[in-house]
């Protein structure tokens, strides 16, 4: 009987030892960890690179140069044409080729026209718009603005014979240089060729008379006086070199028309027939870079402003924009017109 029960209990611990899972404790812990490490990760996976994020370009530079004073037209301009090629502007004073960013797109020189082309030569890559007011000469990379003042008098000359009565017309200029005075007198002959008037005195208009450039008030009336006194006078030029607001506000009431550079002040409006001036926005539209395009010679238009309808009628405009639109295609030499 007990050998039975002993068979019996020796039989079940087998029963019960094939049922559980035996725990085999490593004689070296650190080699057995190892081991199972090794054993459960891959070899042939490589360790991930992080993405290289490339900077992002910086936009086109437009730089304004040779100048701190800026005319707000062509300030708006030159901010409004980089805007739509995605650069921005910036003023760079003095001017260093050398040091230039290679994002430099444009230089718009504004200083010294002697100064462009040595600058257009040392920065190849990029391109300088300059202005001048004579006739230049473009290169691969430097366009020309010209700003025409021979053609701005001669529109004024014009314009004083177009508004005036009998022809009396006469201007007031600096003495230097003598070509504004001669551009003057043409525009007048352009009009009517030999301009003599129907009561004495006798002579050609239209007439000028000279001043020092900066000349004061004072001694302007007092030529403008003799000029009168001399010429029975309708209408008066009076260039910006000896214009003031002083001088022009001490005009106001008396019996002259006139015609300018400049716009009037609010007194003499009445007074005013036109004021010529030179469209630069207009201009740097044109010289704007175009891929690779050479560069190239544009001249500033002339256009009107301050217009008095009263003495500038609808026929007497058609033929001035026809003057204007002559002069700016080269058809008119200020400086050279036979009567």
């Amino acid at each position: 009987m007990i050998r039975r029960i002993i068979l019996l209990l020796t039989l079940a611990l087998l029963l019960i030892g094939c049922g559980r899972t035996t725990d085999v404790v490593p004689t070296n812990p650190v080699q057995a960890t190892t081991d199972v490490v090794t054993t459960n990760i891959p070899t042939d996976i490589p360790t991930p690179v992080p993405p290289t994020l490339e900077p992002s370009p910086a936009p086109g530079l437009v730089l304004i140069a040779g100048t701190d004073s800026v005319d707000p037209d062509v300030q708006s301009a030159i901010e409004s044409l980089a805007d739509e090629s995605g650069w921005v502007v910036e003023t760079s004073i003095p001017m260093d080729a050398a040091s230039l960013r290679p994002e430099t797109r444009v230089i718009v020189w504004l200083g010294d026209p002697a100064e462009a082309r040595p600058l257009a030569d040392a920065a190849q890559q990029v391109r300088v718009i300059a202005f001048t007011s004579r006739a230049a000469e473009a290169s691969a990379n430097l366009s020309w603005i010209v700003a025409d003042t021979d053609q701005q008098a001669f529109a004024a000359g014009y314009i004083t014979m177009l508004v005036t009565e009998d022809w009396r017309a006469g201007g007031l200029l600096p003495a230097e240089p003598a070509n504004w005075t001669e551009a003057f007198l043409n525009g007048g002959r352009y009009l009517c060729g030999r301009c003599i008037p129907l009561y004495s005195p006798i002579v050609e208009f239209p007439v000028a008379t000279t001043l020092p450039g900066g000349a004061n008030s004072g001694a302007a009336l007092e030529a403008l006086a003799a000029l009168n006194q001399q010429y029975y006078l309708d209408t008066v030029f009076i260039h910006p070199q000896i214009s003031s607001d002083e001088l022009l506000n001490q005009l106001a009431g008396q019996d002259f028309f006139f015609v300018g550079l400049q716009s009037p002040p609010d007194a003499l409006k009445t007074q005013w027939a036109a004021t010529v001036v030179m469209d630069l926005p207009a201009a740097l539209r044109l010289a704007w870079p175009q891929g690779d395009a050479p560069g190239a010679v544009f001249t500033a238009p002339l256009v009107l402003q301050d217009i008095n309808n009263d003495l500038l009628t609808e026929g007497k405009l058609k033929l001035l924009n026809q003057v204007l639109q002559d002069l700016q295609n080269g058809l008119i030499s200020p400086l050279s017109v036979a009567p």
